[in-house]
């Protein structure tokens, strides 16, 4: 499948993310109910879905991040995150992502960290 292709597919499967709030603190995707928002003070990001929600260091953050924007389509980040997940925080893995529907939410959630965040190193 190419890189178009590919893109398309993800496209379809997140649907755009519903909006983000003024400050960029708060950004919610439509299809499975996740949600990403950020401490006031910067210390935390928590990321919400499927009546869980989970915590994350701005460090852990980071990597997802990276992961997101690192990877050129949605698919292939998603399936990188979810390896990364897998590896470092199986309890946020099994929380958010609901048994059967892990490459749809995983890709939603590339949607949700390029939406919100910069690509690192990207002026």
């Amino acid at each position: 499948m190419d890189v178009e292709a590919q893109n398309a597919e993800a496209a379809a499967m997140t649907s755009a993310a519903k909006g983000r709030a003024k400050g960029g603190k708060r950004v919610e995707a439509d299809s499975h109910g996740l949600s990403l928002e950020g401490s006031e003070s910067g210390s935390s990001y928590y990321l919400s879905g499927g009546g869980d929600s989970v915590m994350f260091t701005p460090e852990e953050m980071l990597a997802l991040v990276r992961i997101a924007h690192g990877r050129e389509t949605a698919i292939e980040a998603a399936r990188a995150i979810g390896d990364w997940l897998q590896r470092e925080r199986r309890d946020a893995l099994d929380g958010l992502v609901p048994a059967g529907a892990s490459r749809p939410a995983l890709v939603e959630l590339v949607g949700l960290l390029r939406s919100r965040f910069r690509k690192p190193g990207a002026s």
